[in-house]
């Protein structure tokens, strides 16, 4: 006689919980500043060495590059567990297809990354016939450069056939030295990873900031012609400026810590430009947006973050020069700063002396000083190590009506009827300091009444320490592991990054303990979690897919579960499927589904898969009657379970006379079709 069958949900409970704010983190941010995250420098025009001022943006780009964790190297599988969040590609640019594509790209000093997933139901066309019309995924990169034009260059990922042909990256149709490609199937197509040097692009080997790009899926239809192409978004490489932004590290770390903060993802930077300011022999991006001056680059300050400086006034302009004779640029600030009814203008030398330094002012000057039509200004020559400073003719002043304050904490500004004609400085290592003055009689007649007062040079508002990217999540995971009294040497089972709920930026997600974890900057504000705790099981392993055809990742965790019978002094061990999705505030599980079951060397193996939905929008949940080892129908000790009948699906038998059940989406959950 059969026991009955083993109830799964009386000992299996799947408590889910809300999360906690974050204390001392900074206030959450509005919807409309988290949605424009990834529209910045598209909504800007882009980098100023190629933007003639007409582009019109083309709208955000989701892609972006993340800086590789030097703990967590790619593994080049083919496998994309480790891999950050992928982007989909949604915009279609020429054709139809039913292919869904996602990509994910990373880099460090020396090379780049590019993942993908690829499903596809047409056949893939992946033989050399078509040479550069065969199915492959394009990565378009346009890099600024000083001739006011940019450098595009279009990469295909080419996946070999295999026994037949090796897989290749190629630009202009020729391999790439020093790259490779690795591709893996998955339930529907296939992954890939890909590596390339920095220096297959000339300029890619100093310039890694300001750049745009778009990735594509080109599907071939017959030899020399492409039936469609599927992008992350608009342009390609015939138009740079149509092409959105594609921000490094330090880019989006300006963009989550100081733009988004101060809404100004919307103001146009008044300059933008790029050069060598560290000294590291990669560019540096120099800006000044809203009242802020910004320098950032890939190997500055470590490469995940930025300095700034709030210039307290009006910028005047703005040069990039080795002023310092270093061989690096320095920076030539002019800026103008209202005190009371006058104006005065200040010219400053900044310079970074190494690429962990920020940079510190070598040289400040008092250059104008300007009141109505009234106006006193000096000329400012710059050499090689040396700065020249001398008098100007005056507007509307003279030495009898002249009674403005004379700035103290900086050279003040050489008046026409002074003492002295000019001053000269050279710059001695460290700063740029007097060397030479030429002296004049002074014009006109001793001004009579009070004296001039002193004015001191106003002091720079204070520039607070800036984060690398993402630091605020990372306070958000130790604010959960406070709450929850998880200890410092518990380590994550699962730590990925994906974007699972909101507007574009990623989540991160993390498998720890009986616990999955959700926080980041577009995740309730930015300053709190939830999780889902999952008790009476291990959880074993988690990776992310958009199941639901929503654009978001779903998450997908692997458990296993023991359980005493009273029939056998042998426990019985449940492998099983749990899905998840992640709503406003909480994590919701959407089916959880038996997928083994074990007991004394005996076990039951059912097949679980994912396949296309039938709708052609997201995927189904496939269960299949799998295998018997050890148990037969004579000996299994317990009867087939029904679908749909309990919180958790059963394990399809060989011999339970159910030869498929399917599990579809219904907008809340997948139910049993």
């Amino acid at each position: 006689m059969k026991s009955p069958a083993l109830p799964l949900s009386l000992f299996i409970s799947l408590a889910a919980c809300g999360g906690a704010p974050a204390k001392d983190a900074a206030a959450p941010k509005t919807d409309d500043d988290q949605s424009k995250l990834g529209d910045y420098i598209a909504s800007q025009g882009g980098v100023g060495p190629y933007n003639d001022g007409s582009s019109s943006g083309a709208g955000p780009g989701s892609l972006h590059f993340e800086l590789l964790e030097k703990d967590k190297p790619v593994k080049m599988d083919g496998v994309l567990q480790e891999w950050p969040p992928r982007f989909q590609l949604k915009q279609a640019v020429k054709g139809q297809t039913s292919a869904t594509v996602s990509v994910a790209l990373q880099y460090d000093d020396t090379k780049i990354w590019v993942a993908g997933e690829i499903n596809d139901s047409d056949k893939l066309v992946r033989t050399a016939q078509f040479g550069e019309a065969e199915d492959h995924v394009s990565l378009v990169l346009a890099f600024p450069t000083a001739s006011g034009t940019a450098a595009v260059y279009d990469v295909g990922f080419y996946i070999g056939v295999p026994g037949q042909s090796a897989g290749s990256v190629r630009v202009r149709g020729r391999g790439v030295a020093d790259s490779k490609i690795v591709e893996s199937p998955t339930q529907g197509g296939f992954s890939f990873e890909a590596v390339l040097p920095w220096s297959a692009f000339p300029e890619g080997r100093a310039t890694r900031v300001g750049l745009r790009g778009v990735a594509r899926y080109v599907k071939a239809s017959a030899p020399g012609s492409v039936s469609a192409i599927l992008a992350s978004a608009p342009g390609d490489a015939s138009s740079a400026s149509s092409m959105p932004p594609l921000p490094t590290e330090p880019e989006q770390a300006l963009i989550e810590q100081l733009l988004i903060p101060n809404k100004l993802l919307d103001t146009a930077p008044k300059v933008d430009r790029i050069a060598d300011v560290a000294g590291d022999g990669l560019k540096e991006r120099v800006a000044v947006i809203g009242k802020y001056l910004v320098v950032l680059g890939p190997g500055y300050l470590g490469g995940s973050t930025f300095f700034y400086k709030d210039l307290g006034g009006e910028l005047a302009g703005l040069e990039l020069r080795d002023a310092t004779a270093r061989g690096k640029a320095d920076i030539l600030l002019r800026r103008r700063i209202a005190d009371g009814a006058t104006t005065r203008e200040y010219f400053e030398v900044l310079s970074a002396m190494s690429a962990t330094a920020e940079p510190t002012t070598t040289f400040a000057h008092e250059i104008a000083v300007m009141s109505g039509a009234n106006k006193i200004t000096n000329s400012v020559h710059v050499g090689a190590r040396e700065i020249e400073v001398s008098i100007e003719p005056p507007a509307g002043w003279d030495a009898t009506s002249y009674r403005e304050n004379v700035a103290t904490g900086i050279e003040p500004v050489l008046l026409p009827w002074g003492g002295i004609k000019s001053q000269t400085f050279k710059f001695d290592g460290t700063k740029f300091a007097k060397s030479k003055e030429v002296n004049q009689t002074p014009a006109g007649p001793t001004p009579t009444g009070p004296n001039p007062a002193p004015t001191p040079m106003p002091k720079d508002p204070p520039t607070p320490p800036v984060k690398p990217a993402g630091d605020l999540a990372k306070q958000v995971f130790e604010q959960y592991k406070k709450d929850r009294g998880v200890g410092p040497d518990v380590q994550p089972k699962a730590d990925l990054q994906v974007n699972v709920h909101g507007d574009a930026r990623p989540e991160r997600v993390v498998l720890i303990g009986h616990d999955i974890v959700v926080f980041g900057p577009g995740f309730k504000g930015g300053t709190s979690y939830a999780y889902v705790t999952v008790n009476d099981m291990e959880l074993r392993e988690m990776n992310a897919r958009d199941l639901t055809g929503s654009g978001t990742a779903d998450l997908v965790v692997r458990a296993g579960a023991k359980k005493t019978d009273s029939q056998s002094s042998d426990p019985v061990e449940f492998d099983l499927l749990l899905l998840y999705q992640v709503r406003s505030d909480s994590i919701v599980r959407t089916l959880a589904i038996e997928t083994g079951r074990e007991q004394a060397g005996k076990r039951i193996q059912g097949l679980v898969q994912f396949i296309p939905a039938g709708a052609g929008k997201g995927f189904d949940v496939d269960a299949q009657p799998g295998r018997a080892t050890g148990w037969t129908q004579a000996n299994y000790p317990w009867r087939q379970e029904q679908p749909g009948s309990g919180p958790i699906e059963p394990i399809l038998l060989p011999w339970g006379g159910i030869a498929r059940v399917k599990y579809s989406w219904n907008g809340s959950q997948f139910v049993k079709q």
